[in-house]
């Protein structure tokens, strides 16, 4: 009997592996600050190859919610309840966040400068009726 197993075998074990196993080793620097205000950096080399695949989404998710907090911070409590159950892109969640009137002085300076009938267009262009469109551009007219 051959003991040994062909290449489309082979792919199928390998992509069966744990995220652990399929992550390996990786090499980080590391900086600690002890108690008295003194700190070294060292390199250290962290093995994954024995974690499971919920062991690494758990890790992974705990980073993204330290760097999620991070910018929050600046937001009101209301503002931060807000968000509860929305989902965010692990790729951007730790930029930071825009409070309800960043929001609004941002969308104000992008149409600074625009005619009414402008601002009116993207608006209808982006599904709002004419008439709220209309209004809408007025306010902002008024407060750009």
């Amino acid at each position: 009997m051959d003991n040994t197993i062909d290449v489309e075998t082979k792919r199928i074990i390998d992509g069966m592996a744990s995220l652990g196993k399929r992550i390996g080793k990786v090499s980080k620097a590391c900086k600690v600050t002890i108690g008295s205000g003194e700190s070294a950096t060292i390199n250290i080399e962290i093995d994954f190859s024995n974690a499971s695949d919920t062991d690494v989404r758990s890790w992974l998710a705990a980073d993204r919610v330290i760097a999620f907090q991070r910018p929050t911070r600046l937001l009101t409590i209301d503002e931060i309840k807000g968000l509860d159950g929305q989902t965010f892109d692990a790729t951007t969640i730790g930029t930071k966040a825009k409070s309800k009137v960043d929001t609004i002085k941002s969308v104000l300076n992008a149409y600074s400068g625009k005619s009414k009938d402008e601002i009116m267009d993207d608006l209808v262009k982006l599904g709002m009726s004419n008439e709220k469109a209309e209004l809408l551009a007025d306010a902002m007219v008024s407060e750009i």
